[in-house]
C-alpha cells in the first residue's frame, strides 16, 4: 500500500503523527536557520530532521511521500490572527493596532503593545489556541490522525 491508499484507508489504516512530533515540526523554522526543513515520512511514521539525522540524502530523496511541516506563514498565524484577537476580545484597541501595523516594524511594535496593555498572556494562549487547531486541521488535511492531544501547548 502507498502513502495515497493509505490516506484514504479505514480509521483502522489511518496515518498517525503524535502532537509533539506535529509541534517541533513547525516550531523547528528551517528556513531561518538556513537548513532543511524537517518533515514527517507518513509510510513508517516517524519524523525526520535532515540536519540531524543519519540519513543521506540520497535516501532523504528516496522518500517518495515526505510531508514537510508547515510554518506560520502556511497556516496564516500572523497579522489575520493578530486582527482577530483584538477584534473578539479588544475591540476598543482596533484602532491602535491599525496605526502598528501600519509602518515597518510592526511585529516588535505589537509585542511592546502588548506589554504596555498588560494582555501578552491572553495573547499567547489564544495564538496557541488556534495554533494548535491550524495544526489539526493541517494534518487531518494530509490524511494524518494527530494523536496524544492531551499534549497540546496552551
Amino acid at each position: 500500500m502507498n502513502f495515497k491508499e493509505l490516506k484514504n484507508a479505514d480509521e483502522e489504516y489511518k496515518l498517525k503523527i503524535k502532537y509533539d512530533d506535529l509541534w517541533f515540526g513547525f516550531e523547528y523554522d528551517a528556513e531561518i536557520l538556513g537548513e532543511a526543513p524537517p518533515f514527517y515520512n507518513p509510510l513508517d511514521q516517524t519524523m525526520c530532521h535532515p540536519e540531524h539525522s543519519s540519513i543521506s540524502l540520497t535516501e532523504i530523496n528516496a522518500i517518495e511521500d515526505k510531508i514537510y511541516f508547515p510554518n506560520e506563514r502556511h497556516l496564516e498565524l500572523g497579522r489575520s490572527l493578530i486582527f482577530q484577537f483584538i477584534e473578539e476580545l479588544y475591540p476598543m484597541l482596533v484602532d491602535e493596532v491599525d496605526n502598528i501595523f501600519s509602518k515597518k516594524g510592526a511585529y516588535g511594535r505589537f509585542k511592546d503593545f502588548l506589554v504596555t496593555k498588560s494582555i501578552g498572556d491572553q495573547w499567547h494562549k489564544y495564538k496557541n489556541y488556534y495554533t494548535a487547531l491550524s495544526l489539526i486541521e493541517w494534518a487531518n488535511d494530509q490524511g494524518l490522525e494527530v494523536t496524544e492531544l492531551d499534549r497540546i501547548h496552551l
